[in-house]
């Protein structure tokens, strides 16, 4: 009965909306699109997460034949579980290890550079409404429609450009161009007004990292190492893979004709700022709890509380109804809960940030396969429907939400 009457309140919500004019939120309005019953803390059993890890890890794993795989996972501040799962590299048998073990984090990156954004944007260094030919020199954006593209709309992947995959990596190190040498030869045109529709842009986000350059006078690398990975101690991360690092890089895997074939590193060093980053899954979990702490990591602060809060509010979404893009993080919804989250895919590795904001927990999981991309959402939701399973409201809730819906129609 409970769950009839929350079908129809759906519904009638649904025709009340559409019908109904809708204003874009203001920037940093806290607008969630769905508006449930707080949890309560939920705490999770280590015991009964590594049972469900390991089954679920041998299932998928043997399934998509994956080579490796780490895991780690934050609650209240702390690493509550970290765990490797097959190999790092099959031709060597090293296991994964999650305190070792680098993996590629591909797109992952882009929180480091929505987080750098975000630091210069508090320290009243960065207007994110200002033009971003402003903080531009040698190179700039095209002036094309009437709005110009702002650090807001880098940041929620609005910014109008018609992206592309194309030149991203090169094979050898010496090879690669200067992120603003590479951004002035290959920046995709403007197609659209900025601010009118989410079109991911791997480009977008490499400017936000060039932007972060020309405000601070550092290179986005040493940006980023001074600033975000050395005050959480992430010392096993690197948007290079530096000589001492580079042994304990886990290889890439494509699976053609039923055998993982290794993938060669390749260099997207050109484009660092949207997928660069090399990490272990525990030094990932130093960053997943500075965003759950509000930007604080022990006795460092890489945000202030009110910049982390804005960072994960949505601020851009097609509809009201609809998940949205926060600053960086994308918003998922499982079990009527609110998510934020990246993934990332590139050269046979494929990996999963996980927050749930609300309950101060979440989980990063990276494999070296192009198939661990199946594995994301199998993850989210076995895991949500295991330990935050739904909480249905009782029938005479449903009813008074649907009484006080029809008497404001």
């Amino acid at each position: 009965m409970a769950r009839l009457l929350v079908t129809t309140i759906v519904l009638l919500c649904t025709l009340f909306l559409w019908f109904s004019p809708i204003s874009a939120p203001e920037p940093f309005e806290f607008n969630f699109p769905r508006t449930f019953k707080k949890p309560p803390q939920e705490r999770i059993v280590t015991e009964d997460l590594e049972t469900f890890l390991d089954e679920f890890f041998a299932r998928e794993m043997e399934r998509l034949n994956i080579p490796g795989a780490v895991f780690s996972m934050v609650e209240n501040g702390k690493i509550i579980f970290s765990k490797g799962y097959g190999y790092a590299d099959l031709a060597g048998q090293l296991p994964a290890d999650p305190e070792i073990s680098l993996f590629r984090t591909a797109s992952i990156s882009k929180l480091f550079t929505a987080t750098a954004a975000m630091q210069l944007f508090e320290q009243g260094r960065l207007d994110l409404m200002e033009d971003v030919n402003v903080y531009l020199d040698e190179f700039k954006l095209e002036e094309k429609f009437d709005a110009p593209v702002t650090m807001f709309h880098l940041l929620t992947h609005t910014g109008g450009f018609d992206d592309r995959s194309v030149n991203l990596a090169f094979a050898r190190e010496e090879q690669v161009p200067s992120l603003e040498d590479y951004l002035a030869a290959n920046m995709p045109p403007r197609i659209r007004p900025p601010g009118e529709v989410i079109s991911y842009s791997n480009h977008g986000l490499a400017l936000a990292g060039l932007v972060v350059e020309k405000i601070s006078g550092l290179s986005f690398v040493d940006y980023v190492n001074q600033n975000i990975l050395e005050p959480l101690g992430m010392n096993r991360s690197s948007f290079l893979l530096p000589p001492e690092l580079a042994p304990d890089l886990a290889t890439g895997y494509f699976l053609s004709g039923g055998v993982n074939q290794p993938r060669s590193f390749d260099y997207l060093y050109n484009i660092a700022p949207a997928a660069s980053l090399n990490a272990t899954a525990n030094d990932m979990a130093r960053f997943m709890i500075a965003h759950l702490q509000k930007g604080k990591f022990e006795n460092h602060r890489v945000l202030r509380e009110e910049t982390a809060q804005k960072m994960q509010a949505q601020q851009f979404a097609h509809h009201q109804q609809k998940d949205g893009v926060c600053f960086g993080f994308f918003e998922d919804y499982f079990n009527n809960r609110r998510f934020i989250r990246h993934s990332g895919l590139w050269g046979g590795f494929a990996s999963l940030l996980f927050l749930y904001p609300e309950g101060n927990m979440g989980f990063f999981v990276s494999m070296n396969s192009n198939a661990g991309t199946e594995v994301h959402r199998n993850l989210a939701a076995e895991f949500t429907d295991t330990f935050l399973p739904a909480e249905e409201d009782e029938p005479e809730e449903a009813a008074s939400a649907l009484q006080n819906l029809l008497r404001a129609r």
